[in-house]
């Protein structure tokens, strides 16, 4: 949490990893630094990892954190979602899922270099043709 509170927006971030690996603990700065530049609280969900918890169990996590935030009094007005890598996927995933399920939508959603492609058939993965 920033030293000091100058908003009652909230940003929810969604940690990067592969869907295997990561979890709140090692984003504390990227988050801490969200929290200082904007001047808000900044939340971190901790999902369940694949392959113990296969798919869709980390869109699930995240969509029932989001949902707790809503149902705690945070307004989807003020309530931001980002992430990065598949924390960035999950980000539209997350936003797509709280439509579906009727929630009201976050105010936006950042995804930061986002793992979208999780079947590599784009040109990036890994050279580019001539």
């Amino acid at each position: 949490m920033p030293a000091t509170i100058k908003t009652d927006a909230i940003l929810v971030y969604i940690h990067g990893g592969a869907y295997i690996l990561g979890g709140p603990a090692g984003y504390h700065g990227i988050s801490g630094n969200f929290a200082s530049l904007l001047g808000a609280k900044v939340f971190m969900p901790d999902n369940r990892l694949a392959p113990e918890h296969p798919f869709p169990a980390a869109i699930d996590d995240s969509l029932a954190f989001y949902k707790g935030l809503l149902d705690q009094g945070y307004a989807a007005n003020k309530t931001l979602i980002a992430g990065e890598s598949a924390g960035g996927a999950m980000t539209v995933t997350v936003m797509v899922a709280a439509r579906n399920a009727g929630l009201p939508l976050p105010a936006g959603g950042v995804s930061i270099s986002p793992w979208a492609n999780l079947e590599h058939t784009g040109i990036s993965k890994g050279h580019l043709e001539p």
